[in-house]
């Protein structure tokens, strides 16, 4: 592991004048390099961000496979961004930094759609994260994946982690990212994913998304009534297991 001290970013204005050029011009911002870009904004500069970051790692380029995601959301998680603090991993100074620099081949294989972007197409800007809001967790080409890492592992379990099961259900992790409440407690995101994957596991049926929204929805419920992260977790991985089992009979 090959870690450095510091990132150059780009400023929020200079963000600002890359995301106006992107709406207007978006085949010159997938198409050029960003030092061709930078040369078009009188408005761009940078700041050091004081972050510890591993540009030597090397991403698989996307397949059809699941698998190669759930590989590469580890890698940023752990060997790109290994110590990434929560309040940086929500400044989109760093992902536009990583996504227009060291890992722009990544993201332009991972959405090719982008080339075909017009200016009335948002996809493309939220893959790249040039717009705000909560939906850079789930479409950022970058931070998607260390979001997907960060929400799927708990230090000192013995499980082998959730990436691949999370990578394979989209409705979980977009739960799991959205519901901020109920899944802040790491103890309770443990249970919950558990329950939900043993279930799957033990009733031998196929992923169904309208009975685990239903299961979601009584766990808010549950939350408003209940402090769960002081429900030991076998318990809340068994309740969760009811839960989809009562409804998957009613």
């Amino acid at each position: 592991m090959a870690l450095s001290n510091g990132l150059a970013v780009p400023t929020f204005p200079a963000i600002d004048a890359l995301r106006e050029l992107a709406i207007e011009q978006p085949d010159f911002v997938l198409e050029q390099s960003i030092d061709t870009i930078k040369s078009q904004l009188p408005e761009w500069d940078e700041v050091e961000l004081d972050v510890k970051v591993d540009l030597s790692v090397e991403l698989s380029l996307p397949t059809r496979d699941s698998a190669m995601d759930a590989q590469n959301a580890d890698l940023v998680r752990f060997q790109l961004l290994p110590d990434l603090p929560l309040n940086l991993a929500t400044d989109e100074r760093l992902w536009v930094a990583l996504t227009f620099g060291r890992f722009r081949d990544y993201v332009r294989a991972r959405f090719p759609e982008g080339k075909r972007a017009t200016r009335s197409s948002t996809s493309f800007l939220e893959n790249y994260y040039l717009c705000g809001g909560r939906n850079f967790k789930r479409s950022n080409g970058l931070a998607r994946l260390w979001w997907l890492g960060e929400v799927s592992r708990f230090p000192g379990s013995e499980d082998e982690g959730f990436t691949g099961f999370l990578v394979q259900r989209q409705e979980i992790y977009s739960a799991v990212i959205d519901r901020s409440k109920l899944f802040t407690s790491a103890t309770v995101r443990h249970a919950v994913l558990l329950g939900t994957r043993e279930f799957f596991k033990e009733s031998g049926i196929e992923w169904d998304k309208v009975l685990f929204r239903k299961v979601m929805k009584e766990l808010d419920f549950l939350a408003g009534r209940k402090f769960l992260p002081a429900i030991p977790s076998e318990d809340l991985t068994q309740i969760t297991k009811d839960l989809f089992e009562s409804n998957r009979r009613s």
